[in-house]
């Protein structure tokens, strides 16, 4: 939708139907909308979602936006230590960053995921983001390509959403330009859903440094639990059962997932639970399972989850990640 039919939508919700809570997954992105659903002087929303951005930006909304997924500043970190411990770049690589010129985002890229990188021993990091209105989504990424292929770049880490890795990877391949990928859940591009459409020649190979367990069944995993609870839920409203890997499941799932964060809190909250008393419960759940993201506990200023990742493998015979490592605590 418009960022106009979005800031539509947030005033009818927090100002009109003075809606408690909100829970989604990726579709409220735009800095506006975000603002004034969850800002302490707009909306002073609850809000679960699963593209949460900095740890910084979060504290904008006062406790009320909330995620599973983890904020990008950890993702980068666990990113970072992960590539290089596994040698995915050599020491001295030129390395491309993807991603946007947003003001949640390109600071990250910037100030964290770049000095991670070359403090595990990357030469040089190249940037390339897009400005951030709609049109460049579409319009920058074969000049980007372009510009990484001049300059050098070896390896290419997405942060950006999947519109922009597609035709970044469809640009890369027609230049016979084929750097390494790797990406992150940063945008949730560790997803078979947002890569399914990625250059299969030129994204074959690529590595996911992932909370996100979309694909541990087709990887002859046990999935994470709390989808048996969702499935239930589904067919109680005469849906399909949930079947978690499938791509049919997965808005559901995180959808669920989220909806039962938000009554938890709500739950423990109090006998007459308030947005106020929402926030402070947050701090003090109990760890807990996400069905998409796994182990997570929040705390004080840690209200993301997402406390331990997986390596994925991106197949071109597919057009699939498959997971191909254990679990190890994320670093961050």
């Amino acid at each position: 939708t418009s960022v106009e039919d979005q800031a539509a939508g947030c005033r009818a919700m927090v100002d009109d139907n003075k809606v408690f809570g909100l829970v989604d997954v990726a579709s409220i992105l735009d800095t506006a909308a975000l603002d004034c659903i969850v800002r302490p002087d707009g909306g002073n929303t609850p809000f679960v979602h699963s593209a949460m951005w900095s740890t910084e930006w979060q504290k904008r909304s006062g406790g009320n936006e909330v995620s599973y997924q983890a904020a990008v500043d950890r993702i980068s970190i666990t990113w970072a230590r992960d590539l290089a411990a596994m040698k995915w770049f050599p020491p001295g690589a030129t390395i491309g960053i993807l991603g946007d010129k947003c003001p949640a985002t390109a600071p990250v890229v910037m100030n964290v995921l770049a000095p991670a990188l070359k403090a595990k021993g990357a030469g040089k990091v190249v940037f390339g983001l897009h400005d951030c209105d709609i049109q460049s989504v579409v319009s920058q990424p074969g000049n980007i390509a372009t510009q990484f292929r001049l300059a050098g770049v070896t390896h290419v880490l997405v942060t950006s959403n999947f519109v922009t890795g597609q035709l970044f990877t469809n640009s890369a391949a027609s230049q016979g330009y084929h750097p390494k990928y790797s990406t992150s859940d940063w945008f949730l591009n560790t997803s078979n859903v947002t890569t399914a459409n990625f250059d299969p020649s030129e994204f074959d190979g690529a590595i996911g440094i992932a909370s996100q367990g979309t694909v541990l069944k087709a990887s002859g995993k046990k999935p994470y639990d709390g989808w048996q609870v969702c499935s239930q839920i589904a067919t109680d409203a005469g849906l399909p059962p949930i079947n978690p890997g499938d791509a049919s499941s997965e808005e559901l799932l995180d959808l669920c997932d989220n909806f039962r964060l938000l009554i938890d809190a709500i739950n423990l909250a109090g006998v007459n639970p308030t947005r106020a008393s929402w926030r402070a419960v947050i701090p003090t759940l109990p760890a807990r399972v996400s069905a998409q993201f796994g182990p997570s506990k929040f705390g004080p200023g840690k209200l993301s989850g997402s406390d331990f990742v997986h390596t994925l493998l991106w197949q071109a015979s597919c057009r699939c990640y498959r997971s191909v490592s254990d679990f190890r605590p994320a670093a961050a």
